[in-house]
């Protein structure tokens, strides 16, 4: 009886992965994966609105954007060094990169905390990246999720950010004469 029993279930597996097998790649491949339907959390669709206002056309956004692909590994002969170095930045990202308009140079990064920033394993993660961007001297801002942003604020963080510092002059554009918008952010 037992036997019967191994050889339907040996049969059945057989069967299953040849059926598998003959699926169209692309079959196979939507058993494991599905199409994201938004890029954006609400709260960091609705931040990202007020970052576009409060940038103008002074900055291009970029969007969930790889710390690797910020900030890199020193060129090293030690490649077990280099490895754990990338190691700690390849499977995390930044939620916006502010890039000159003219020539994409990186200006600054930012993040938008929400509530996971409170765990510790998040705030040991936000501790390197403020220690990792400090020491290749980036400036990353840290921005709280609010129901509501408002421009004027941000803009004046951007003015402050872009002061130089060997003195008190603002490099960046004056702060555009718009009114102050009000975004909300819905949470889902």
């Amino acid at each position: 009886m037992l036997v019967i029993i191994a050889v339907i279930v040996i049969v059945a597996i057989v069967l299953s992965s040849l059926a598998l097998q003959q699926r169209s790649p692309a079959a196979r491949l939507a058993d494991f994966y599905q199409r994201q339907e938004k890029l954006f959390s609400a709260a960091e669709r609705s931040f990202f609105g007020v970052l576009q206002q409060a940038c103008g056309n002074d900055y291009v956004i970029l969007c969930k954007v790889r710390v690797v692909d910020v900030i890199t590994g020193r060129p090293t002969k030690n490649c077990a060094l280099w490895q754990k170095s990338f190691n700690r930045v390849c499977s995390k990202h930044f939620d916006f990169v502010l890039c000159d308009k003219n020539d994409l140079s990186v200006q600054c990064v930012i993040e938008l905390d929400d509530k996971s920033h409170q765990k510790s394993k998040r705030q040991q993660r936000d501790q390197f990246l403020d220690e990792l961007c400090q020491a290749v001297r980036l400036p990353l801002v840290r921005f709280a999720v609010k129901h509501s942003y408002i421009v004027s604020k941000v803009i004046r963080w951007g003015r402050e950010k872009q002061a130089c510092s060997r003195c008190d002059c603002i490099l960046s554009a004056p702060v555009p004469s718009r009114p102050i918008t009000l975004y909300t952010a819905s949470f889902g």
